[in-house]
């Protein structure tokens, strides 16, 4: 079960450093962004809040269908619908895409966290938790 814990541990950071790096990379890309998409401070502070306005909308529904489909499907149909959402970023042409891509990228980006936590916690009690007698301690039930 160790094993099976360093197999997902380095994975799972990954991805969590993505999600960071991508709520971050619109400040990032703003300076360029604004003045070719002639994108005004509210317009930009709008698509920064639409992002979360996706991914608050869709964290329950999301972990809704990972527990009928499993945490394992769905955190690969979440990282490549948000591999989707991130790439199409490059055919953003006008505010209103900007404004649409910005919810469905937190729409996708939503189950992503709460779903690895509770892939790492299933993964986690099979091995943690369990109590083992210790050497030379007695037996309570005898």
């Amino acid at each position: 079960m160790v094993t099976c814990l360093w197999h997902l541990l380095p994975v799972m950071s990954a991805v969590c450093i993505c999600c960071y790096l991508d709520r971050t990379s619109l400040a990032f890309a703003a300076v360029t962004m604004s003045a070719e998409l002639g994108l005004t401070p509210r317009d930009y502070g709008l698509g920064a809040g639409l992002f979360f306005c996706g991914y608050s909308l869709a964290m329950v529904p999301s972990q809704l269908v990972m527990m009928q489909v499993g945490a394992r499907l769905w955190l690969g149909t979440i990282v490549v619908a948000w591999g989707v959402c991130a790439t199409l970023f490059c055919a953003v042409d006008s505010t209103t895409t900007f404004f649409v891509l910005r919810f469905l990228l937190g729409a996708a980006e939503a189950g992503a966290f709460p779903t690895m936590v509770s892939r790492a916690r299933h993964e986690m009690s099979r091995w943690v938790g369990r109590e083992r007698p210790r050497a030379g301690a007695q037996d309570p039930h005898a």
